[in-house]
């Protein structure tokens, strides 16, 4: 960053790579430089990451977007640092970039957020900055910028599948084990199959699956306080919301995929990919699936109907798709799972 002479460096950064520490490092070497520096927050989840863990020395400017698109100051920054590249547009980069002399582009193209735009723009357009840095892949190329590969957040395990399915294997986990204090948790991943038939968005039959890991979690009659339940629909979200404990969150995938939690359970509720509203991406999106998997810290369950396991593809696209659920199903463990004080069924 500090060898930048008019030019741009691309900083992706995964889930749990620390990239709050990496920015307090990068904002104080650039201050000892001499360097003025603006830190652009694209949205409020770039702001609460911002103002939760960076301090700001003198020189340093935070701010929105709008706050860099104005133009009444005579002698740019030397660096702007967009907080949030991965869901800043071409059109937001194009207004900012005029307010400093060099950039640097820090988040993850590869999560679920993507550029909020009003009207309708051409394809290119859409894209978010390190989208189109990325060019169709799944990491930054060395050339452009930096890839933040070692992960703290979530159990090694789970970072593996996240790092194949999402991440060319790059990413990798900073602990070797899952460590000797907590012998008895459950760790690493998880697959419940769930048989059924005609559901599309909401799945009672998942849904008494989902209540019965959660009660297992806790096999004394508590409960566990750190568990998340996500799920692509909102439908099903609700079924979920009623049937679980009340300290339980339950959220859809775009609603949760901010959160973090001890334990992460992923129902995928519809019983075939032709039935799936709004298309495959639902389920079978590689980054959908990544982003769900990657709020489980220890424990990430997977529920769903094992048909979609083999589902029909129809071109290259889908048989990546499919692979990334096959990869993270093949992972983990299945979990035969029946609540305390439920009979198990006879065999």
């Amino acid at each position: 960053a500090l060898a930048l002479d008019h030019g741009a460096l691309a900083v992706q950064a995964p889930p749990g790579t620390g990239f709050s520490a990496t920015l307090d490092r990068l904002i104080a070497a650039l201050t000892e430089d001499g360097r003025t520096v603006g830190i652009c927050a694209v949205d409020a989840v770039a702001e609460r990451q911002v103002e939760a863990d960076t301090p700001t020395p003198p020189g340093v400017t935070v701010g929105s977007l709008s706050d860099f698109v104005d133009d009444r100051r005579s002698i740019p920054w030397d660096v702007l640092i967009l907080v949030g590249a991965g869901r800043a547009s071409l059109a937001d980069l194009a207004a900012i970039a005029r307010s400093a002399s060099n950039l640097i582009l820090c988040g993850d193209p590869g999560g679920m957020d993507r550029p909020r735009m009003r009207g309708r723009h051409p394809a290119a357009l859409r894209q978010s900055v390190l989208a189109h840095l990325l060019d169709d892949g799944a990491t930054i190329p060395s050339h452009l910028g930096v890839l933040l590969d070692e992960s703290a957040g979530f159990h090694p395990d789970i970072c593996r599948v996240v790092s194949d399915i999402a991440y060319d294997g790059l990413l990798r986990s900073a602990a070797d084990s899952a460590g000797p204090d907590r012998p008895n948790r459950q760790l690493g991943l998880g697959w419940v199959p769930v048989e059924h038939a005609g559901r599309t968005t909401a799945c009672p039959e998942e849904v008494r699956a989902v209540t019965d890991v959660v009660a297992s979690l806790a096999p004394d009659g508590g409960q566990d306080d750190d568990v998340l339940v996500v799920t692509p629909f909102g439908d099903h979200a609700r079924l979920l919301a009623e049937a679980l404990p009340d300290g339980c969150r339950v959220g859809t995938l775009d609603q949760a995929h901010h959160e973090t939690a001890r334990v992460v359970v992923y129902t995928l509720a519809c019983s075939s990919p032709e039935a799936i509203p709004g298309g495959r991406n639902q389920i079978f999106s590689r980054h959908r699936l990544a982003a769900a998997l990657s709020c489980a810290r220890d424990l990430a369950v997977v529920v769903g109907n094992p048909s979609l396991l083999d589902a029909r593809c129809r071109n290259p696209r889908h048989v990546a798709q499919l692979n990334a659920l096959i990869r993270a199903v093949d992972a983990g463990r299945t979990m035969q799972i029946h609540a305390p004080g439920r009979t198990p069924p006879q065999r």
